[in-house]
């Protein structure tokens, strides 16, 4: 007899937010997660629910982003109130500033193209002017020659999400093992799948790995090679200071609580997850070339983490060959994605296949032979 009809390797944000959509489609769920220490993307991140200047090359990346986008409101509305947890969404719109003006007109390269590949669906970001960024962002400094904004964009306490995920699990029945370890995964005699933790083997109908970097070795355990790789990211934050902005940035985001959030480094240093005086240096020289007044402001708190890199930085979304009813899930942008991963793929790994607008985000794509079809 299984012990659940699906067990999720992986209690970030991506693993709690897809355990919680099949919790609300009725399965029964055992989510294990590591260990305080482990190297969790979901605990430095950003804050961004970011559509804007995605998916070239991969238009459907670009439609995946804002389907999530647009479920996000109405995703943490129900969340909160599950949870009386408020997880802080708000899509204030956000603007991409760019720092010199060879910056500005790749930037302005890179939007064209993406109208180009969107055709007929279209493009939803607009170019603007140094001047125009001062109206909507005060106090913009000289060196930025001009960006773009776009509607779709937003942001979200990444912390208070992860909470919420994992209180809404609690409340929804779904046990989460905490401070665990995989340690073998192996298909059961019969069908489904056998999961070895801390010594303990648990039985399940299907599996869902999305363990970040984690997933590498999970899956290979069942013989998928999944190329996923750690990039450093590094952030500031300021004191509090009375509202300034009233939308989001790239560079800069001013939490509802007054604080001022600038990020971030991407930087290939291994698994070190270390705050580094460089990479702190870098970034308040982002935030202060960016918004100058920030050079008079106190920062109070800084952070590194480990994010998750694909090759091409898109999703890789796949069944394992071989093993009906196992999955993998793992993305850069978790949080843009969460809404999409509880309520569009949690609901289709219910039901036993992945959704149809998700098939180009399969990790064959980075095998040597679809790179010998593709030219």
């Amino acid at each position: 007899m299984n012990d659940a009809d699906v067990v999720v390797c992986g209690g970030g944000i991506i693993g709690a937010a897809l355990a919680y959509g099949l919790q609300g489609c009725g399965r029964k769920v055992i989510l294990v997660d590591g260990p305080d220490n482990a190297k969790r993307a979901s605990r430095g991140n950003f804050g961004l629910v970011w559509v804007h200047g995605k998916g070239l090359g991969m238009r459907p990346y670009a439609r995946w982003s804002l389907a999530s986008t647009n479920l996000w409101s109405e995703f943490a509305r129900e969340l909160s109130e599950y949870t009386g947890i408020d997880c802080g969404y708000r899509r204030t719109g956000g603007v991409w500033l760019t720092l010199s003006e060879q910056e500005f007109a790749s930037h302005q390269a890179l939007i064209a193209r993406l109208r180009v590949e969107a055709g007929a669906e279209g493009y939803r970001a607009d170019i603007l002017s140094r001047e125009q960024i001062e109206r909507i962002m005060p106090g913009v400094g000289p060196q930025v020659p001009g960006g773009s904004w776009s509607d779709d964009d937003g942001e979200v306490n990444p912390l208070a999400l992860l909470h919420a995920l994992h209180r809404a699990l609690s409340l929804g029945g779904t046990a989460r093992l905490t401070a665990s370890a995989v340690t073998a995964l192996a298909p059961a005699p019969g069908g489904g799948f056998q999961v070895t933790v801390d010594g303990r083997t648990l039985g399940c109908e299907r599996l869902v790995i999305a363990a970040g970097l984690g997933s590498k070795t999970l899956a290979a355990m069942l013989g998928m090679n999944v190329p996923v790789a750690p990039s450093r990211g590094q952030i500031l934050v300021t004191e509090r200071i009375a509202p300034r902005f009233a939308v989001t940035s790239n560079l800069v985001r001013q939490t509802p609580e007054g604080s001022i959030l600038i990020g971030a480094t991407m930087e290939n240093v291994g698994e070190d997850d270390r705050v580094s005086r460089a990479g702190m240096r870098h970034v308040a020289n982002l935030g202060a070339a960016a918004f100058p007044f920030l050079r008079q402001l106190r920062i109070v708190r800084s952070w590194a983490a480990l994010r998750v890199l694909t090759p091409d930085g898109y999703p890789i979304y796949d069944e394992i060959p071989g093993h009906r009813g196992a999955f993998v899930v793992t993305a850069h942008s978790g949080v843009t994605l969460t809404a999409a991963h509880a309520r569009t793929l949690a609901p289709a790994i219910a039901a036993g296949a992945l959704p149809e607008e998700t098939s180009a985000f399969g990790a064959a794509r980075f095998s040597s032979d679809h790179a010998a079809q593709l030219h």
